[in-house]
């Protein structure tokens, strides 16, 4: 005990030279044999018992000799030295540290106060020489107790260091109804590990600790909004313990107003107002509204925002069903369902039919009520309208039809009564309308001349309204001449001798039945006008100043005028059109009526119609499509060389294969590529079959699949290929089933609803405001907010005046359809009738007009529309039909036929009366039924009756109709008629030469047109291995001519199957399904926004 430590091994190094070790095994042995218990707590005791503290210090200090004091002073600045050291030294010690140990400084410290200790002991020793050894060796051994004691003291001060906790207060802000992971020791101090043992209880949620003990979870109550505290408290591994306060503040959230079902009843036809905000509540007190309803499969539903009307269809009863939406001021919105029951209220009134006549031209007043069986009273409440007449409803509950002008013929509309207990019935009108004979219109006519006498034809400007046939049957005599009537009822002027003025005269015209009207000839005589010099202004004073030869207005004679786009030429107006235009129908009326710069009907010249697949550009044909040429020059059969398969154009026009070489994709093999074969051993066609799925070439040509078999991948299977089903039962159509398909999502018999589409083996929703309302249609195909056929969903199609606008049924007419009577009951007007021809009230005259377009056509030569349909425009022959002879509506008795306008007894030249019934007149003679003589019959499609007898067929043609008239009319080489009437192509053939040839692998026909060949990919999305085979939207791309699915959380959502599936479905953008975007504050989370 009395020698000095050295510490020189645990030393820091200071200044220049060789760095000491910091730690070493000496350090080690010094610091363990100070600090143990057994070399330092044992002595520690043992000197206690001899001696104690009190009596060893005043052994020490006792002397109160003035050399003692520097003395003590330097052993009690010492020890304030170390213990501000020792202190210092455990704040820095990290927690977990050996509370044991002690700073290197205060080890040194110690050493210098045992080694003072010893020098004044050996000074005093010095000072005193008489002083007995015995008395010094006392001295010393205390002061070595002393500093064993002193160095003791420290070592067990340091072992038991308490635990020093520092904790903080916690304040944290979360928003209402969301939880929040609260780390409440990340701002705690501590010199040990701390773990929080325990929380006290908040007053609004609750507080839960951790599973790792280091952090706690507070859910604030449903729906609080404010502020809320707890405490926690935390633990050492010594025991301690200490609590802090965490303060949390809630932020409010809009919560949605509470929409609560509602129930109403009405009675039939009647409409019901219904309150249905009247049990909603907000539950923040925020004012709300309604922002929208579903539509009603019985009735109609309207909403003003604060009640909802609901109407009931008519005659609607039992009870329907239709939701209605609720808003709040801050856009939060939730949803109810309304129940309406729509009860009976008496009996409905049974209504009967009525028939009634008129004159035409003569309006009528309909009692339609007189028949009708209901005892209570009945009010017409609608009438719809004919096309050619149009009905009023008057005050007393008749109804007034007035027909249009010169139209007759059996008429139709309905009437709709409402009864006074709320019932709607609806019956019918037949109203005749008798023909009455209107008189033929004759129009003044003009002429200048010099000839002597002088021919009019004054019947080539007169018109009779019914396309009756009319006569000249009378002519007064003229002042300054004669007037005689020919046979041809021309009239012929004969002026006085000497006479050179003007003369005038009348004639009178009579139809067949016997109406007249009367009209003036005007004659302007001028003895000195000869040839193409008329007299055509009327003042005789200027002579003959008009050349009708070149005068666009008086062409060929006085007052025929040529259209802007013609010119007079030698007495005849002759097309002079503009560049480009062309005059193709003999016209004159309309002009240069097509555009030859563009028109490929009539490219560069009329009737120069371009071939299928080329287009009219500058006036020239041009153009093939891909993988088509010209090659044989000849523009009649247009791009005529398939130059993926014909081994004669294979690649190129000329560019031959060899003997037994087949012509793939442009190129010219021995071999047809992977996966097809040529089974019919006819290079011509190419490699026409596909042994990848062909179950009766499945693999190879003479391999074909057995009952209830598939070929999968040139492989027969039992059973079906992955992603298909037979779901249906039946082995005849395999497995008919795509369960990617939205018939069959997944399995047989899983449906997907209007709103969803399979997505990924599930049903998915829709994109708002699209539905899937054609299961055969793969994908949300419809736009319910402008449809027409499914407005708003898709069991609701707005009427013939409605229009869908934004998901509502509102009034407005479709594209060629107008509002045109005022009675929206009766829907839009058709623009392409005759009653309103291109625009609303544009009539086309009766019978000897028709709409054609939107323009009104005149019907030509002994033509009429008698039946009023523009659809087959100008029908009737008057001059030949049996049933409308000489006029519309005058039909021939039996026995009697239609010659030149006039019902004759017997058949008329080119007829007989062949099937014996003489009510339906006599048989034509230029039919294939009866062809030159009754009963001859012309060989069904391969002859045409042409001049009475039966003539073939030309090549590439077939008379497939059965009727003469149009002779052989059908082409024979399309896809649709290849080779024979009946004989159609597959989608996977094309007609060539006549006869339906394989496409190339990966090509298919799917538009039936020949002349361009397999125009369409089959390795697309929208044809997929086939025609209109189409993948999924959104789920499946096509690969190798099968859609497959994508893989997971992947989607194919530009639709381009050569990027396959492009999309990551994880994303806020596309969550799940393409499109799907998340709403703050929802993320994608495992597809689904949360």
């Amino acid at each position: 005990m009395g020698s000095v430590p050295d510490l020189s091994p645990c030393e820091p190094h200071h200044g220049s030279g060789a760095p000491r070790r910091s730690v070493s095994s000496d350090c080690d042995r010094i610091f363990a044999r100070y600090s143990a218990p057994s070399s330092l707590e044992a002595r520690l005791l043992t000197w206690l018992r001899a001696i104690g503290f009190r009596s060893a210090l005043r052994k020490e200090l006792g002397s109160k000799r003035a050399t003692s004091r520097p003395y003590a002073r330097t052993i009690s600045t010492s020890f304030r030295r170390l213990a501000v050291r020792e202190s210092a030294h455990r704040s820095a010690t990290p927690v977990g540290a050996l509370h044991s140990t002690m700073s290197f400084h205060s080890w040194r410290l110690l050493a210098n106060l045992w080694a003072l200790m010893e020098s004044h002991k050996e000074t005093r020793s010095r000072s005193h020489p008489m002083m007995r050894r015995e008395r010094v060796t006392r001295r010393r051994s205390a002061a070595a107790h002393f500093a064993l004691f002193a160095l003791a003291l420290v070592l067990v001060s340091c072992s038991d260091e308490p635990a020093d906790i520092r904790l903080r207060n916690d304040s944290v802000v979360t928003r209402e109804d969301i939880p929040i992971l609260i780390n409440v020791l990340k701002n705690d101090d501590a010199n040990e590990s701390l773990k929080v043992v325990d929380v006290t209880v908040p007053a609004n949620g609750l507080a839960e600790i951790d599973e790792d003990d280091l952090k706690v979870t507070y859910t604030p109550n449903p729906d609080y909004e404010g502020s809320d505290t707890f405490n926690y408290t935390v633990q050492t591994p010594s025991g301690a313990k200490a609590s802090a306060r965490v303060d949390i503040t809630i932020s409010s959230i809009n919560d949605p107003p509470i929409a609560a079902d509602d129930v109403a009843t009405t009675s039939v036809n009647r409409p019901v107002d219904i309150p249905v905000l009247a049990n909603d509540t907000d539950p923040e007190g925020d004012t709300f509204s309604i922002q929208g309803t579903s539509t009603a499969n019985g009735g109609t539903v309207l909403s003003n925002g604060q009640t909802v009307t609901y109407t009931p269809s008519a005659n609607f009863l039992g009870t329907d069903r239709f939701t209605y939406t609720v808003i709040d001021e801050r856009e939060a919105s939730s949803s109810a369902f309304v129940d309406v029951t729509v009860a009976q209220t008496g009996n409905p009134p049974a209504l009967v039919d009525d028939d009634f006549s008129t004159n035409e031209d003569t309006s009528v007043v309909l009692n339609v009520l007189a028949n009708d069986q209901y005892a209570g009273v009945l009010n017409v409440v609608s009438v719809t309208n004919s096309p050619y007449a149009t009905n009023v409803i008057n005050v007393d509950n008749t109804v007034t039809m007035t027909p249009v002008g010169d139209v007759f013929g059996p008429m139709e509309f309905s009437y709709t009564v409402q009864a006074d207990n709320g019932w709607y019935a609806t019956a019918n009108v037949r109203v005749l309308v008798i023909s009455v004979n209107d008189p033929p219109v004759a129009n003044d006519d003009r002429t200048v001349t010099a000839t002597r006498p002088v021919t009019l034809d004054v019947l080539n400007n007169d018109t009779d309204i019914d396309g009756a046939a009319f006569t000249v049957i009378g002519v007064t005599n003229p002042a300054n001449g004669t007037a005689v009537i020919n046979a041809d009822f021309s009239i012929t002027y004969t002026p006085g001798a000497g006479f050179n003025n003007e003369d005038t005269f009348n004639y009178t015209l009579e139809d067949f039945g016997s109406a007249t009207d009367v009209a003036q000839v005007r004659v302007a005589y001028n003895a000195n006008c000869t040839g193409s010099n008329q007299h055509c202004d009327w003042d005789v004073s200027n002579g003959c100043e008009t050349d009708t030869n070149i005068e666009d207005s008086d062409c060929g004679a006085c007052g025929v005028r040529c259209h802007s786009q013609y010119a007079c030429v030698g007495g005849t107006c002759v097309p002079n059109c503009p560049d480009g235009r062309l005059e193709c129908d003999n016209q004159m009326g309309n002009g240069c009526e097509i555009n030859g710069d563009t028109n490929a009907q009539h490219c560069g010249s009329c009737a120069n119609a371009c071939p299928p697949g080329q287009s009219c550009d500058a006036g020239s044909c041009a153009g093939c499509p891909s993988g088509y040429e010209d090659c044989d020059g000849d523009t009649g059969n247009g791009c005529e060389a398939n130059l993926t398969a014909d081994p004669g154009h294979c690649g190129g026009c000329d560019t031959a294969c060899g003997t037994g070489e087949y012509c793939v994709s442009s190129t010219c093999d021995a071999n047809c590529g992977t996966g097809t074969a040529d089974c019919n051993n006819d290079v011509n066609n190419g490699c026409e079959v596909d042994t990848d799925v062909d179950t009766s070439h499945c693999g190879d040509c003479a391999t074909a699949c057995g009952s209830g078999e598939s070929c999968d991948a040139g492989t027969c299977i039992s059973g079906c290929p992955t992603g298909f089903e037979d779901c249906d039962g039946n082995t005849a159509n395999g497995c008919e089933a795509n369960l990617s398909g939205d018939l069959n999502c997944s399995t047989c018999g899983n449906a997907c609803s209007d709103v969803e589409l399979c997505t990924a083996g599930a049903c998915a929703n829709c994109s708002t405001g699209r539905g899937n309302c054609d299961p055969a249609i793969t994908g949300c195909e419809v736009d319910f907010d402008t449809d027409d056929l499914h407005c708003g969903d898709c069991a609701t199609s707005c009427t013939s005046n409605e229009v869908c606008s934004a998901g509502s049924c509102v009034p407005g007419c479709s594209p060629g359809y107008e509002e045109c009577d005022g009675n929206t009951a009766n829907g839009c007007e058709d623009l392409a009738s005759n009653a309103h021809c291109g625009a609303c009230n544009v009539a086309c005259t009766a019978r000897t007009q028709t709409c054609s377009g939107t323009a009104c056509g005149a019907c030509t030569g002994t033509t009429r529309d008698c039946n009023l349909d523009a659809s087959d425009a100008c029908e009737v022959n008057i001059n030949t039909s049996s049933a409308n002879c000489g006029s519309c509506g005058n039909p021939c008795g039996g026995g009697e036929s239609c010659v030149a306008g006039v019902c004759t007894a017997g058949c008329a030249g080119g007829t007989e009366e062949c099937d014996g019934n003489t009510a339906n007149g006599c048989e034509s003679l230029a039919t294939n039924t009866n062809c030159g003589t009754c009963g001859i019959v012309c060989t069904t499609a391969t002859q045409t009756c042409t001049s009475g007898s039966c003539v073939a067929c030309g090549p590439g043609l077939m008379d497939c109709d059965g009727d003469a008239t149009n002779g052989c009319e059908a082409a024979v080489d399309t896809d649709t008629r290849c080779g024979g009437c009946s004989i159609t192509c597959s989608t996977s053939q094309t007609c060539t030469s006549g006869a339906c040839v394989a496409c190339t692998a990966g090509n298919g026909d799917c538009d039936t047109d020949a002349t361009n060949g397999c125009e369409t990919d089959l390795t697309t999305n929208a044809d997929c291995g086939g025609c209109n085979i189409t993948c999924t939207a959104d789920v499946q791309t096509c690969e190798t001519g099968s859609c497959n699915p994508c893989a997971a959380d992947t989607g194919d959502c530009d639709g381009d199957a050569s990027n396959l599936c492009e999309v990551d479905l994880t994303t806020d953008t596309n969550c799940g399904a393409c499109g799907v975007t998340c709403l703050t504050p929802a993320t994608c989370v495992a597809g689904s926004c949360t």
